[in-house]
């Protein structure tokens, strides 16, 4: 298997309100919204791959925490080497 190196990462804060018909009440109090962090990985062969970053309720701060440090971490590795990256 060839290396797939990874020259890109970007993550997208997401949020977005829940209609009050739809909410749940949880021990924090009623869910107004939903947030999510979307991170888009590309390779240097033009693959790309998406997925998600727990945002634990601050998407904007892990958002920005992606796309600095762990960008820096991540690009120039080989996007296969998944047990490397996470050790790094």
């Amino acid at each position: 298997m060839s290396a797939m190196k990874i020259t890109e990462v970007r993550a997208f804060p997401t949020s977005f309100p829940v209609d009050p018909r739809d909410s749940v009440t949880l021990g924090i109090g009623r869910t107004v919204k939903r947030d999510a962090v979307i991170v888009k990985v590309t390779t240097a062969d033009g693959i790309v791959g998406w997925g998600e970053a727990h945002h634990g309720r601050c998407p904007g701060a892990v958002a920005h925490l992606v796309n600095t440090t762990l960008r820096q971490l991540v690009v120039g590795q080989d996007a296969h080497d998944i047990t490397g990256i996470w050790k790094r």
